[in-house]
């Protein structure tokens, strides 16, 4: 058995004066089960003193940093994991398991623009800093590693909310880390002629995105979209899969001369990582399919 206890002291201080001082303790457990496996249980927490804010205006999303201030609290999360970690040595692999939950508060938002007066005045009562926040999930990773052969294997189920008091009514809502699924699969082979080949392949859910549910019309003149929630769609799932070949020499002083074939999403599969609406009619847009590349490199 293992016992760890931390403590880190935080200050921060803005260009106005403002000090910020904080206190993060941590604690980790370990129980060693045999040579080969183990458990582990911790607790951490954590400040967050810049904010790095996502503004659509325009049909363009900006990201705007901001120090923490009389407005903007510093974030606050705390985090407690449950892990498992074993080697498995008749097939040379490494397995480790973790659970997790998360929660946070203080967590900022840009409001949205409402009117004319809002562009003229932007920065003048945009933000609302009343966000929490919770996430959760378990992660697996499978790891199998020999001289010539490398295969790793990821897997993550996570949940994301947030709520703010001027967004969504108040009401819980899937945040943009909300991607239950996420899957990753490396494959490296590595050949008697120095030649290295490289597989990779993706899937992870769709991104949650914030779409009307319909149309309403208060005259003749003026109609509005309405919207049933928030984040209450989501973007197609998302996969790909690259290959590569790497070729390598050694030259007589030593040095490595290298040649390499790539290709990103082999399929050509399309990803849509945004949506717009036309003529009532959704269309994703996808700004890369398939990517081939070479390249060379000389170590010495």
């Amino acid at each position: 058995m293992e016992l760890k206890l931390g403590v880190r002291l935080n200050q921060f201080n803005n260009d106005l004066g403002k000090v910020f001082f904080d206190i993060e303790p941590r604690i980790s457990a370990t129980y060693f089960i045999n040579e080969l496996s183990q458990l582990g249980l911790s607790y951490t927490q954590m400040n967050q003193y810049i904010h790095g804010l996502v503004n659509n205006l325009g049909g363009f999303e900006r990201i705007h940093w901001f120090a923490s201030g009389n407005e903007l609290l510093p974030q606050c999360s705390q985090q407690y994991s449950l892990s498992y970690n074993a080697i498995i040595k008749k097939y040379d692999a490494d397995i480790i398991a973790e659970f997790f939950y998360k929660k946070s508060h203080n967590l900022p938002l840009i409001k949205k623009v409402q009117s004319a007066l809002d562009y003229q005045n932007f920065w003048v009562n945009r933000f609302d800093p009343s966000g929490v926040g919770y996430s959760y999930g378990f992660e697996l990773l499978l790891t199998k590693q020999t001289p010539r052969f490398l295969g790793i294997i990821s897997y993550t189920y996570q949940k994301s909310f947030r709520r703010f008091e001027t967004l969504n009514e108040g009401k819980w809502f899937p945040y943009d880390f909300d991607r239950p699924h996420n899957l990753n699969i490396q494959l490296q082979l590595n050949s008697k002629k120095n030649i290295v080949y490289s597989a990779t392949f993706v899937l992870r859910s769709g991104t949650p995105i914030n779409l009307p549910s319909g149309i309403a019309t208060s005259n003749l003149f003026f109609s509005y979209s309405t919207y049933n929630g928030y984040n209450n769609y989501r973007l197609p799932v998302y996969h790909r899969l690259d290959l590569s070949v790497k070729r390598n020499w050694n030259t007589s002083k030593g040095n490595t001369f290298s040649f390499s074939i790539s290709i990103f999403n082999a399929y050509a599969r399309v990803n849509p990582t945004a949506v717009e609406i036309n003529n009532n009619k959704l269309k994703g847009i996808s700004y890369f399919t398939i990517i081939p590349s070479a390249g060379i490199s000389y170590k010495f």
